[in-house]
């Protein structure tokens, strides 16, 4: 095995670890001797590659986030109108959380940790470069008159938060089917952005 191959699997196994830990034990249960103990990593190994609990926190929350953003712009650019793009990122969106719950429930409990407070700067970039292939979106269809006009920071609370909202509850045990809440919140997202029929 390479040096390199061994190195990325050595990698996997601690974020396999975190990822399991947190679902056990909320990010609480995410400690560096549960990480050692679960992947056989040693302590200065998840140190040299992630160089503390809140790297290895913010490595998995960045790739929990990549996933189901990447099927966000699937979705967006499948979709054959621009109706059905808008409602394609709430529906995709909270199909996501239902398929992957304990990946979903770390992206919102460790969006407000302190553990990811060194890595803001990184995040928001990641997080600007989505919204900005959103907007590209967005924009061509703005322009043609078939969806109202949005800042580029509108998108995440306008477009995104009332499924982030329903989400977080749904997650926290909300008693409410997410299947029949999906076409609510995509009905009224879309309204809140529908052009103008006048």
């Amino acid at each position: 095995m390479s040096r390199r191959s061994a190195t990325e699997e050595r990698r996997r196994a601690i974020l396999d670890a975190a990822l399991a830990a947190f679902e056990r034990g909320g990010l609480a249960g995410v400690t560096i001797g549960a990480l050692s103990e679960a992947s056989g990593a040693s302590v200065g190994s998840i140190y040299h590659h992630f160089g503390d609990r809140g790297g290895v926190v913010a490595a998995v929350y960045r790739e929990c986030l990549t996933l189901g953003l990447d099927e966000l712009l699937a979705a967006l650019h499948a979709a054959p109108s621009t109706e059905a793009g808008v409602r394609a990122l709430v529906t995709t969106w909270l199909a996501w959380v239902a398929a992957h719950p304990v990946r979903a429930r770390l992206i919102y409990d460790a969006s407000g940790s302190e553990l990811l407070a060194p890595y803001t700067d990184e995040i928001a970039a990641f997080k600007t470069a989505f919204y900005e292939r959103v907007a590209a979106w967005t924009s061509a269809r703005t322009a043609r008159g078939e969806l109202r006009a949005l800042p580029v920071w509108a998108l995440d609370p306008v477009v995104m938060g009332p499924a982030h909202e329903f989400a977080r509850r749904w997650l926290l045990g909300l008693p409410v089917p997410l299947e029949q809440a999906t076409p609510f919140i995509a009905e009224a997202v879309w309204r809140s952005v529908a052009p103008d029929p006048r």
